[in-house]
């Protein structure tokens, strides 16, 4: 009988989530199609110099984002360091995991692929845990603090300093008390029904500090790169540079917490969909939020192309020697 209850209510959540994903498009596309006329008369200039350097910034964040990962393998277990590039390959192979429902495939196919490099699986997930934890709290804070000035000036009844006081010492907390961290740790680790010994960790206070600083500088080089991406047809001064990249980043951190929600369908777009109206018309906020999807997904099919010929390069030239 519970088994069939556990079942039910997966199904129950599954079908929520879709329906909600599934409203969300249909408010996007209604947009669209209300804005049509709007949008065509709007005054788009392409730049494509600005959209090649856009590409270029979010496929190094994504790189840095995989060393990052790395790192984190290595303090938690330096007996077996797993190559930089190798890194980069499972952590790029590994994310059109995302894209499917469950946001628990693009974990799972890294350590598949991780594996076969001789790490274990028990270190991996760990390793997953950490990078889970540390990025979703760092951008939140980088969001944060980025968002405060203009939403200050947007709603001036927005007390920014309270908020950042709040969420930097939560997310402080969190980093520094091991035994806090630790339970964090072991929720995430029930959540993701990872069976793991959360107190054996190895990633010290310091580490920690280090890691999410790394994130931070990951979080602002995506940020510019959403920014160049909207200069790359459409001139927005340097006065809105806080409001998008913070906003942006929000997008993305709320789209991956947001389980129920294959890459953050919906979910990203719709937050995306906010800030931009700061500066846009309705409709072109919606036009760029689905258009910046396709850049994404996109430059993550080039920097997956890009790896796969560099190794298969690297194998020729082995096979020839």
């Amino acid at each position: 009988m519970r088994m069939t209850g556990f079942i039910k209510n997966k199904l129950f959540i599954k079908i929520a989530s879709y329906i909600i994903i599934g409203v969300i498009f249909l408010f996007l596309f209604n947009s669209l199609w209300i804005n049509w006329q709007k949008i065509q008369e709007y005054n788009f200039s392409f730049n494509y110099v600005y959209l090649i350097f856009s590409v270029l910034i979010l496929a190094v964040s994504t790189v840095f984002m995989a060393l990052i990962w790395r790192k984190i393998i290595v303090q938690l277990d330096n007996s077996k360091p797993i190559a930089s590039l190798r890194a980069i390959k499972i952590f790029v192979y590994s994310m059109f995991g995302k894209y499917l429902p469950g946001q628990i495939w693009m974990p799972l196919s890294r350590v598949y692929l991780a594996t076969k490099e001789g790490l274990s699986k028990e270190i991996l997930a760990l390793s997953i845990l950490y990078e889970t934890i540390i990025s979703i709290t760092a951008g939140f804070l980088f969001a944060f603090l980025t968002l405060g000035p203009s939403l200050s000036e947007f709603y001036p009844s927005f007390n920014f300093y309270f908020v950042v006081f709040v969420v930097f010492a939560g997310i402080l907390s969190i980093i520094i008390l091991p035994r806090v961290f630790r339970m964090v740790l072991k929720i995430t680790a029930k959540k993701f029904k990872v069976d793991i010994n959360v107190a054996k960790t190895s990633l010290g206070s310091k580490n920690v500090l280090v890691i999410f600083f790394y994130y931070f500088v990951a979080y602002a080089l995506t940020g510019f790169s959403f920014f160049f991406f909207i200069n790359s047809f459409y001139h927005l001064s340097m006065s809105s540079i806080l409001t998008i990249v913070g906003g942006s980043v929000l997008a993305v951190v709320l789209g991956t917490v947001a389980f129920f929600a294959p890459a953050g369908l919906g979910v990203r777009d719709g937050i995306l969909i906010v800030f931009l109206g700061f500066y846009f018309p309705i409709g072109i906020a919606t036009l760029i939020s689905i258009a910046s999807r396709i850049w994404v997904t996109l430059t993550e099919l080039t920097l997956f192309f890009l790896v796969f010929i560099l190794f298969k390069l690297r194998g020729l030239i082995k096979s020839n020697n």
